[in-house]
């Protein structure tokens, strides 16, 4: 339902643009009847799987930790329209312990893979080729997405309509789908948390989250226990940047959903991120983007 929803809002925006509706977003199961959500809802189909001919995306939501591994009722079916429909081209979208049922349609072999941070034991147990990870964003590996979190599931959609509507539209849909203050969302940083080294995540995760402070590189390399000469070498390897270019990019993707967001001024954003000279935050904004923040927000 929080993909329908998000799609719903995607829609409001193409209509407010006056852009022709791109999406259709379908619920199915096995046959197409009702499903009993874990809370105990009914959950309403649009299809059932072998209605769908045309897909795009398809993103399999979370499974009940305690379905994981029995043989519930239609899970065959799914599994071979999973693998009648993985062709290579077409992107899967696996949401935390979702990434069950392409573990079993044989479609996770040699892959990285984000799932649940409680069942990752389990599936490195059960799927011993596959590299399982915790991932609060997401991974992608060939033509498969996955994450550890709801948060995950919406940083893909982001990245998906970003590549096929445009990142300026997809910031729009951030903002105006926002479950928090906009400084709060996970910054979209494509391919920068696509690796397995989960030290490293767990330094990403901190930099996101005190990204408006002042800390040094040594700090912190002191607060991860590594030399700062060490973190710097193996976060470059993990990530293709430097922790500097990375906090540098953090900030601004926060500035430009604040941008979009708020009317707040430049200068006040340029502080909540974390830049207390203005002139300097829109240096760095141009030189990365080609505009200056204010041009940013006008287009």
């Amino acid at each position: 339902m929080i993909v329908k929803d998000f799609f719903a809002i995607v829609e409001r925006l193409q209509s407010h643009h006056n852009q022709t509706l791109s999406f259709s977003c379908k619920i199915v199961s096995h046959d197409g009847n009702p499903v009993i959500s874990a809370s105990g809802n009914v959950i309403n189909m649009d299809a059932a799987v072998d209605e769908i001919e045309t897909v795009d995306l398809i993103i399999i939501p979370p499974i009940e930790g305690k379905q994981l591994g029995q043989n519930v009722k239609g899970q065959r079916k799914i599994v071979q329209w999973l693998q009648q429909r993985n062709n290579g081209n077409i992107p899967i979208v696996s949401v935390s312990t979702g990434a069950f049922l392409l573990a079993e349609a044989e479609l996770l072999s040699h892959k990285l893979v984000a799932t649940h941070w409680a069942f990752i034991k389990y599936f490195r147990k059960k799927y011993p080729t596959t590299h399982f990870i915790s991932n609060k964003s997401y991974t992608l590996s060939d033509n498969i997405y996955s994450t550890g979190t709801f948060t995950g599931c919406m940083d893909v959609l982001l990245h998906y309509i970003a590549t096929t509507k445009g990142e300026h539209f997809a910031q729009q849909c951030a903002a105006h789908g926002l479950l928090t203050s906009p400084e709060l969302l996970t910054p979209v940083l494509l391919g920068k948390r696509n690796h397995p080294d989960e030290a490293i995540i767990k330094v990403q995760d901190w930099i996101e989250e005190n990204f408006n402070k002042y800390f040094s590189i040594l700090d912190l390399a002191t607060k991860f226990a590594y030399s700062e000469r060490n973190l710097k070498r193996r976060f470059k390897l993990a990530t293709g940047i430097s922790p500097i270019q990375y906090l540098q990019k953090v900030r601004i993707e926060k500035a430009k959903r604040l941008l979009i967001a708020t009317d707040r001024s430049v200068s006040d954003i340029s502080y909540t991120i974390g830049y207390e000279n203005c002139s300097f935050f829109i240096r760095l904004f141009k030189r990365t983007l080609g505009v200056t923040p204010k041009q940013w927000r006008l287009q």
